[in-house]
């Protein structure tokens, strides 16, 4: 990884949070309180795959694709087994920064991403 996508990742601009919704303990909606609550000044965008309008205030959109401007950075708060398939998205879409906050992987289904396992890291080098 080149040090051009540092800047995206530690000083975006514009964030899209995937996953993010107002149920209680839903740690994309808590990403997106938090990041409200912190006063960062650039764009916050919800990415959901129902229908909400919004998440806390924040515009929602149903696919990364339908986001009305290329954002500096995703953070993806979704389950385990959907990260490969939204870093693929995210890459059609020009997004190259990443920071992923998957909660409720268990020992068992952590193996699936041991380094030497790990396909994240190929889509990473793609």
């Amino acid at each position: 990884m080149g040090t051009r996508w540092l800047e995206h990742f530690f000083e975006p601009q514009k964030i899209a949070v995937i996953g993010a919704s107002e149920r209680a303990n839903s740690m994309g909606g808590a990403v997106i309180s938090n990041l409200l609550q912190s006063g960062f000044r650039g764009e916050v965008f919800a990415v959901n795959v129902k229908r909400y309008r919004q998440v806390h205030g924040v515009p929602c959109f149903q696919k990364i694709g339908r986001l009305p401007v290329a954002v500096d950075l995703a953070v993806i708060c979704t389950p385990a087994d959907t990260i490969e398939r939204i870093l693929k998205q995210l890459a059609k879409q020009g997004i190259h920064c990443a920071l992923i906050l998957t909660g409720g992987i268990s020992r068992g289904r952590a193996e699936q991403f041991h380094p030497d396992k790990n396909p994240l890291r190929r889509i990473a080098q793609e």
